[in-house]
């Protein structure tokens, strides 16, 4: 494998991953704990190789039209003397990989005919889920670590903000709410502002 060919598919592994945290995010949190999981992981190989064997037969599909002093192959080994070629094998690959998939089929006897897009759109599907599920558990984490932050002010200081945020009505509803359940009503209302506004509660000086 020479270092076209090397340098396409290494173009192509990152403008897959590029892809997917797009993807993914959109569908979800961006964060490190939604986007670092198997199901995500097992997505993003998928994708990789994909992408990087469209990129090898596009390659030698294109190779002998691209003719263009532009595009002509150089005949160093360094990296940084590749031709403008390797990234553009990468991008067409990655973007051409959606055509190749419409034209694949895996028939099974019991199952009928399932394509190749089909177990990706499971594993995208897989991967969503669990990066959601991480997002909400890890956006309820931070709800937790701000209350107990804001608990440390005073009882008079949350009410303070509690009225400015929700208002008075919402105030004596949370103290009644607390008092009925036998809560601590610094927690419930601390709670209430991390929930309403995450970004806010969390600048609340303490």
């Amino acid at each position: 494998m020479d270092s076209e060919m090397i340098c396409a598919i290494s173009a192509a592994a990152l403008f897959s991953i590029l892809l997917v945290a797009i993807d993914i995010s959109h569908k979800s949190s961006f964060s490190r704990v939604a986007l670092l999981n198997g199901p995500v992981f097992l997505y993003l190989a998928i994708v990789v190789i994909g992408n990087s064997f469209s990129t090898m037969l596009t390659s030698t599909v294109a190779d002998d039209l691209l003719t263009n002093p532009l595009f002509a192959a150089t005949t160093g080994e360094a990296y940084a003397n590749l031709s403008p070629r390797c990234f553009l094998f990468a991008f067409i690959g990655v973007f051409g990989f959606e055509i190749i998939l419409k034209q694949i089929n895996v028939t099974f006897s019991d199952l009928g005919v399932l394509t190749i897009k089909d177990w990706i759109s499971l594993a995208k599907k897989a991967a969503v889920a669990r990066a959601v599920k991480a997002g909400v558990l890890e956006h309820e984490r931070n709800v937790q670590i701000v209350a107990q932050r804001l608990t440390d002010l005073s009882e008079e200081e949350i009410n303070a903000h509690v009225i400015d945020s929700m208002g008075q009505e919402q105030l004596a509803r949370l103290d009644a709410a607390a008092d009925a359940g036998n809560a601590d009503r610094k927690r419930v209302k601390a709670l209430a502002l991390a929930k309403k506004d995450f970004t806010v509660a969390s600048a609340i000086p303490v």
